[in-house]
């Protein structure tokens, strides 16, 4: 546990990365949120994805290239169905989710961030990636602080330290 002063003062404001490891355990999108929920509830709203992704070496700068409308079920079953690792196909935050129909706010509901995040802004910054195991992210750094949340499945992250900044020399944009 980390109350939310605690994680203001000694995390946020020092700009120091840190794990949260049972905070989001009650909320309803842990339970939820598995294909086979996004495919009977939502199945029939069109998203964006990005495809193809292992077509390019700059797939994720170029990620407006490879966008393609999906059904929501359509692409759920696709990311239940992989049975090996991939990188071809992503729905990443730049694909603005939530805004996308107003049927998928209601996923909005099924978690509670509130501690950390300000709720009048949940509908415009908050974000879902949703992939198949293999699903790689290239080095970058953000440009705004991230709370993310893994819900289901499991992600690595490598951290770098500002004082290694010449990692970043020859990026594009935010990408090395």
């Amino acid at each position: 546990t980390l109350s939310p002063s605690i994680f203001r003062d000694h995390f946020y404001s020092q700009l120091r990365p840190v794990i949260l490891t049972e905070w989001a355990q009650a909320w309803p999108a842990i339970k939820k949120w598995r294909p086979h929920y996004f495919q009977e509830h939502f199945g029939d709203i069109p998203i964006e994805v990005t495809t193809n992704r292992s077509q390019r070496d700059d797939f994720d700068l170029k990620a407006h290239l490879l966008k393609e409308t999906s059904l929501f079920g359509d692409f759920a079953q696709r990311v239940a169905d992989e049975n090996q690792e991939t990188n071809d196909y992503y729905l990443i935050a730049r694909n603005y989710f939530f805004k996308q129909d107003q049927r998928l706010e209601a996923l909005l509901d099924d978690f509670d961030a509130s501690d950390f995040c300000d709720p009048n802004r949940q509908i415009h910054s908050t974000a879902l990636w949703f992939g198949p195991a293999g699903t790689v992210t290239p080095l970058h750094h953000d440009t705004c602080n991230i709370l993310f949340t893994q819900v289901w499945g499991e992600k690595q992250f490598i951290l770098i330290p500002p004082s290694e900044q010449d990692l970043f020399e020859s990026s594009t944009n935010m990408y090395c």
